[in-house]
């Protein structure tokens, strides 16, 4: 099953938070309980991940999963400000730990990495279809 475009925008937004942590995803997927390869398949676009999953995921990244969700809809036209007050937000709501506060340069280095990865997921669902 080849993800949709909101999910190629979500796995692309997960996969940037990663990389950003400097976490492997053998890393995610063991506060997953989950197997390398199934995490794998989902950050290569070959896996749909369920909600609790992405909850979890998001935890471990040290983000709301509703954060990851509204970058992944507005991370082209987002800033940096609106962010950091959803993630300062989204922290206070849930009563988890400190907030990270994202600069300008970080900011940008995310959604950086946010459109490679579509574009990358993009690309390889399209020659995915090739016979």
């Amino acid at each position: 099953m080849r993800p949709n475009e909101y999910s190629v925008k979500i796995i692309a937004t997960v996969k940037a938070f990663r990389e950003m942590r400097g976490l492997q995803q053998g890393e995610v997927a063991k506060k997953l309980n989950a197997c390398d390869c199934n995490y794998s398949k989902f950050e290569n676009g070959h896996k749909i991940v369920r909600l609790e999953d992405l909850k979890i995921i998001a935890s471990a990244l040290g983000v709301s999963m509703y954060l990851i969700a509204y970058i992944a809809e507005f991370y082209e036209s987002c800033t940096v400000e609106q962010i950091n007050w959803l993630q300062n937000f989204f922290k206070m709501a849930s009563n988890q730990g400190e907030t990270i506060v994202y600069k300008e340069d970080e900011f940008k280095i995310l959604v950086s990495q946010i459109k490679k990865c579509v574009s990358d997921l993009q690309l390889k669902n399209i020659t995915d279809l090739k016979p």
